[in-house]
């Protein structure tokens, strides 16, 4: 019991709200990323479309990194309290989401951001550079979405 002067119900559905809500915004932001602003970077020069993702980039990224650590902590936090197997599984899809971006989708954020040609594409022209690593961020980006989801719907397939 996390005494804070709430009940056992009561903080479990603090919880379990706040896990809620916070899958729910990462899972609609990751989608907003991925049918609207990552889209739209294609109809912009290569030029435009990285200096656009170097501008928001960043700032998506502490959202939804905070959202992800907030949802899979709760989550985590209400498998221990009631030994619920679907919390577990929310808490895993949600922190998996950071470890994820570490890993896989660090190296081509990092080249995007990237601030010198030759960091970006060495050789290439940028064309031929921004293009591949922004398809291919788009492919990294869609496990963030399906994990968000899944996360999202064992957390209402538990509270219902």
């Amino acid at each position: 019991m996390l005494r804070l002067g709430l009940t056992f119900n009561q903080q479990t559905t603090v919880l379990e709200t706040t896990a809620i809500l916070a899958t729910g915004l990462f899972a609609g932001g990751a989608l907003y990323i991925s049918t609207v602003e990552h889209p739209a970077r294609f109809r912009m020069s290569a030029e435009s479309a990285q200096r656009q993702f170097q501008h928001s980039y960043p700032r998506a990224a502490r959202l939804q990194g905070t959202l992800a650590v907030v949802a899979g902590g709760c989550s985590l936090i209400l498998g221990v309290l009631t030994r619920g197997t679907k919390y577990y599984v929310s808490a895993a899809a949600m922190l998996f989401i950071p470890i994820y971006t570490v890993i896989a989708v660090f190296p081509t954020n990092n080249r995007l951001l990237a601030t010198s040609s030759h960091q970006l594409h060495g050789t290439l022209p940028q064309s031929e550079a921004v293009w591949p690593l922004l398809r291919k961020w788009g492919y990294l980006h869609s496990a963030r979405l399906v994990a968000s989801f899944l996360g999202l719907g064992v957390l209402l397939s538990a509270a219902s």
